[in-house]
């Protein structure tokens, strides 16, 4: 293997448990702030909940559940430029595609989510992304629809409109789809 353009090597000789077995599940999304602080969320299989935790300067918090019912298959998150996490995630119960955002990423209590896409089956195979738009990030998601494989609506993206909404708007106001899906 040419290493001459990479860094490889081991970090640390210690590992820490961030969620034991009766917490744990198969899907899971790591970020990093730019205080190097790292946050993750993941799918517990056991409470059927998507779950998120950030790093401290002793150790890591509490879990914090972020959302349940069956929810949190296929995470992935991002932390934008502001600390900002975005996490885009599968709703296995109703074959939704979902979105939360914790503005601080030290206040998962406060997230908002919600249903980005309702239609038919979608948002499995879920990548989420950040672009900054004037002071604001505006999060793409982008998720498989297996409602329509091998069609050209098997890959589909889904963004706000407007970043400054995250901040401004509640989760109720900014839901993205209504009772027609």
């Amino acid at each position: 293997v040419d290493n001459s353009y990479w860094n490889v090597g081991k970090v640390s000789d210690t590992s820490t448990t961030i969620a034991d077995s009766s917490m744990s599940g198969e899907y899971v999304a790591l970020g990093v702030t730019t205080e190097n602080k790292a946050v993750v969320a993941w799918y517990s299989s056991d409470a059927q909940a998507l779950y998120y935790k950030y790093q401290t300067a002793t150790g890591w918090s509490n879990a914090e559940q972020i959302d349940d019912g069956f929810v949190g298959w296929y995470v992935d998150l991002v932390v934008d430029g502001a600390n900002g996490v975005h996490i885009a995630y599968y709703d296995a119960s109703n074959g939704d595609l979902k979105y939360a955002y914790v503005e601080d990423y030290t206040k998962p209590d406060e997230a908002k989510t919600m249903t980005v896409d309702s239609y038919l089956s979608s948002g499995t195979n879920i990548s989420i992304s950040v672009k900054k738009v004037g002071d604001d990030y505006v999060p793409y998601i982008s998720s498989f629809m297996s409602s329509f494989n091998k069609t050209s609506y098997t890959v589909r993206t889904a963004w706000i409109t407007d970043g400054s909404l995250l901040k401004t708007k509640t989760a109720d106001e900014l839901k993205g789809v209504d009772v027609n899906d």
